[in-house]
């Protein structure tokens, strides 16, 4: 193995010639890569090296030498602090480009997958395209301020009136609601010394007819002036139909829990997707990028093509959406989800649409195999797993399952390949890989992959 002879705070200069899929430009020195953060493809720079490992580097650019032709004014004052954009600073196609390689790459190395990978998707909206945000709620000269975290940290970067992934009136709802708190004298609560009140801002918008849930995280389980704070925000933001409370008390970062208090509304908006109804509560899963993933979900049924009466197992389900938009009323579709709440949800849609022969399962996803003994089998299986991908004990029902056609949607390449060459060394093949982009300006990248048996 080879060893790097960098030093710390070198300067180094470097040609960038590609991106690592964490969104980092990648050069060489040495014959070492280095990995250099908010670079482009073609850039020269003058790099100072910042953290040494035993066959690659870390650096941050000193100077810009030659700057890439993919280069653009970022369009954020704060981009660059804060962690929620990586790719501000080229042009979406530059953009667009990195994704597709993300997923070569990604089927090649970790796959060992000679496969096409078809032309990338992109985004119809490119900024404002989120429907749901949450904001970490911090106090700055005795004023509530909701923002988003510095790279890497839990400090918060006011940033709330500017950020460009959502619809602006998501920021304006924060920010307001942030003062009339600051107006009732409440405090934001603090992760050191666990003392404050407001944690996190969450919002939620339906692209049905634009009506916002908020809901309010706080350790005590309400705020002052919850009646005052509710008359003066709507009279604000009329789209604002239902304020929950969400009380959490416990220490470290997790955001949400189970105990929560409806103030005002019914606790819900009304959303669909591919014509399949869901009621969005304020711990609903949900895709956050509406109209690139009805053009996943699209895409999805196209790689079923479920014919009248067929047989549907749907892994990892969620609330049904995917599985409901690829189906008919004539499919036997079973779905299988671990949360209880989601299960609920795709009974319920289901009931709506006139599905009469689907059935929700609540339980882990390995259930498949209590589907097969129970003499079920499948024509399509459908798997949309979270970004560790399938599980062992899935990947080997899959396999049992021995169902002539795999349709899997993928939030990480690099699962994705893993499982995909798992697969195709137990007698299936793939035929196609479709990526999309639901997460513009965002490292993150969507595929659709049909997968048949040999």
């Amino acid at each position: 193995m080879v060893r790097t002879m960098l030093k710390k705070n070198d300067i180094i200069r470097i040609a960038i010639t590609g991106i690592s899929s964490d969104g980092n430009g990648v050069g060489r020195c040495e014959g070492q890569a280095v990995f250099v953060p908010f670079t482009a493809v073609g850039d020269v720079i003058d790099a100072r090296v910042v953290k040494i490992m035993r066959t690659y580097a870390y650096g941050i650019i000193e100077k810009l030498i030659t700057p890439s032709g993919d280069r653009v004014e970022t369009d954020c004052p704060h981009f660059g602090k804060c962690g929620g954009c990586c790719f501000r600073h080229i042009t979406y196609e530059a953009e667009l480009r990195a994704k597709q390689s993300f997923v070569e790459e990604a089927l090649n190395r970790i796959g060992g997958l000679s496969v096409k990978v078809s032309q990338i998707v992109p985004s119809p909206d490119v900024d404002g395209y989120r429907n749901k945000v949450q904001f970490p709620v911090s106090e700055r000269d005795g004023k509530l301020i909701p923002g988003f975290f510095y790279q890497r940290s839990h400090r918060i970067i006011d940033i709330a009136d500017s950020c460009l992934l959502q619809p602006g009136i998501m920021n304006s709802i924060a920010v307001y609601a942030c003062d009339l708190m600051t107006a009732a004298g409440e405090t934001a609560y603090d992760e050191i010394s666990l003392k404050g009140n407001v944690r996190h801002l969450l919002l939620r918008r339906s692209s049905i007819d634009g009506s916002i849930l908020l809901c309010v995280i706080c350790r005590n389980g309400k705020i002052r002036g919850e009646d005052s704070f509710v008359s003066r925000l709507t009279a604000e933001f009329p789209d604002i139909r239902t304020v929950v409370i969400n009380q959490n008390d416990k220490a470290g970062n997790g955001i949400l829990t189970d105990r929560h208090r409806i103030i005002m509304g019914p606790g819900y908006i009304e959303d669909s997707i591919c014509g399949v109804p869901a009621k969005l509560t304020y711990d609903s899963f949900f895709q956050i990028n509406h109209a690139s993933t009805e053009n996943l979900y699209r895409c999805v049924k196209e790689c079923c093509d479920i014919k009248d009466g067929q047989t549907v197992i749907d892994l990892y389900c969620g609330t049904g959406t995917i599985g409901l938009s690829s189906c008919d009323r004539s499919t036997r579709l079973f779905g299988i989800e671990v949360t209880p709440k989601a299960v609920e949800s795709a009974r319920e849609a289901a009931v709506e649409m006139g599905f009469e022969r689907a059935e929700f399962i609540c339980g882990d996803s390995g259930k498949v195999r209590e589907l097969v003994s129970r003499g079920i089998i499948a024509d399509v299986i459908i798997t949309d797993p979270p970004r560790k991908g399938c599980s062992a004990e899935v990947l080997e029902a899959l396999v049992g399952s021995k169902a002539p056609k795999i349709v899997m949607v993928s939030c990480n390449p690099s699962t994705l390949a893993r499982d995909l060459k798992h697969l195709c060394e137990n007698g299936y093949r793939v035929i196609s890989v479709q990526p999309y982009d639901l997460f513009p300006r965002t490292k993150h990248v969507e595929c659709a992959t049909l997968i048949t048996k040999k």
